[in-house]
């Protein structure tokens, strides 16, 4: 399996410690995408969703990987998504995980979600996005404020597990003030993904709620939905437990109608 990770600005150290069970049964390759954690900067220009895909694909292909799936978590799951529509017959199944299948629903549904929170939450979020993120610590700080909207609970044990991987994070902050990823719409052409597909999010979830979820998994033809119960935008923090069992269910009965 290989996993790509939310942002734009993170790195695949944010999958860890709770991957590590999946990596149990499973290859897990985690990678950095152009620009991000431990990857080259490369050019501005070429930082976009379907470059990223177009990358992915290059390292499958350098590795000589088959037979593997790929998942992308929130800004992740667009290049995943990217990758299956642009490159048929590489992946054989896609793991949706929080995420949408264009842009312009996050942008959409972003005031949503912050509306829903409390006057101290949603002012510290504002703030945050506010920051003009110049240092590493510029982008550590940006990350920490905007976690009252992706979290269920602040405070609590995922929220502080969550706070220890953003502090490994390799930020590099021009990433960050990148705000051009390119066109980013494959609503239409989920309908051609032939492949299993497993969408999941987090009941609670103000930037991908079940119902925006949904609306992928009714494009994709051979998909399983799953809503994780009393978790936000990162489930596999929230509620390893439900989010695993999820992933490693659909997993199993990939292998059962092989």
């Amino acid at each position: 399996m290989i996993i790509i990770h939310p942002g734009p600005g993170l790195d695949s150290g944010i999958f860890f410690p709770w991957f590590e069970r999946l990596a149990r049964s499973y290859r897990v390759i985690a990678i950095d995408l152009p620009g991000h954690g431990r990857s080259q900067t490369g050019s501005p220009a070429s930082w976009s969703i379907k470059n990223f895909a177009a990358r992915v694909t290059e390292f499958v292909v350098d590795l000589g990987l088959e037979g593997y799936v790929i998942l992308g978590h929130s800004f992740g799951s667009f290049v995943a998504l990217q990758h299956v529509v642009d490159f048929p017959g590489h992946p054989r199944g896609v793991v949706v995980s929080c995420g949408v299948a264009h842009v312009d629903a996050l942008a959409e549904q972003a005031p949503l979600g912050l509306s829903a929170l409390a006057p101290e939450a949603r002012e510290l979020v504002e703030r945050a996005w506010e920051v003009e993120v110049r240092t590493e610590a510029d982008a550590l700080a940006m990350w920490q404020g905007q976690m009252n909207l992706l979290v269920r609970e602040i405070g609590g044990t995922a929220h502080r597990l969550l706070d220890d991987a953003l502090r490994q994070v390799v930020f590099q902050p021009d990433i960050i003030r990148h705000d051009d990823f390119g066109e980013y719409d494959v609503r239409e052409q989920l309908a051609d993904v032939l492949i299993p597909s497993l969408v999941v999010t987090g009941r609670d979830d103000h930037m991908v709620t079940p119902t925006m979820a949904q609306e992928v998994a009714g494009r994709l033809p051979h998909s399983s939905f799953a809503v994780i119960e009393r978790a936000g935008h990162f489930p596999f923090a929230e509620q390893p437990g439900a989010y695993f069992d999820a992933l490693t269910g659909w997993l199993e009965s990939m292998h059962d109608t092989r």
